[in-house]
């Protein structure tokens, strides 16, 4: 094969690779995903295990700092609103073990799972940023997404409406 044939190929290839990703990118209006990942305790759990709720599902590493500054604020959001429908869900990219201490460390009240393959990162992605954090509604339809650091009182604005 050729230099140019080569080059020529790797650039198709690349341009493919990229469409399709852009092409699998979650938008709002999409239904959410079904996936199942366990927790830190081994248990199997799926997103339809949050049938007819709010759900916050954050995409995060326990490593980002900015993932570890929201964390307080979903705390709060789960104590306020977890008895009105509001579901939080961390997913984490590490293994158990840090995924355990960061539980620990935080006193995280919310259901946190493990995604070390980051399969449902796939699914939801692709994910470019953490954290990410995608709201989707009582019907299980992403109403929001959130790239970066989020404030707590940007999404409680945004999710008292789905609650009501």
């Amino acid at each position: 094969m050729t230099k140019f044939a080569r080059v020529f190929t790797f650039v198709v290839l690349f341009f493919i690779v990229s469409l399709s990703s852009e092409i699998s990118a979650l938008e709002v209006g999409d239904k959410a995903p079904e996936f199942s990942l366990p927790n830190a305790d081994g248990e199997m759990i799926g997103l339809s295990d949050f049938k007819g709720n709010v759900i916050i599902l954050d995409f995060f590493a326990t490593w980002c700092p900015h993932c570890r500054k929201e964390m307080p604020g979903f705390i709060e959001l789960h104590d306020a609103y977890g008895d009105k429908g509001l579901v939080v869900v961390g997913i984490a990219s590490e293994g158990t073990e840090e995924v355990k201490d960061f539980i620990d460390e935080l006193d995280l009240n919310f259901s946190v799972l493990i995604d070390n393959k980051e399969s449902v990162g796939n699914l939801y992605g692709p994910i470019e940023s953490i954290p990410t954090t995608f709201l989707v509604d009582k019907e299980g339809k992403i109403v929001k997404i959130y790239e970066g650091f989020t404030e707590k009182d940007d999404f409680e604005s945004d999710l008292k409406e789905l609650l009501e």
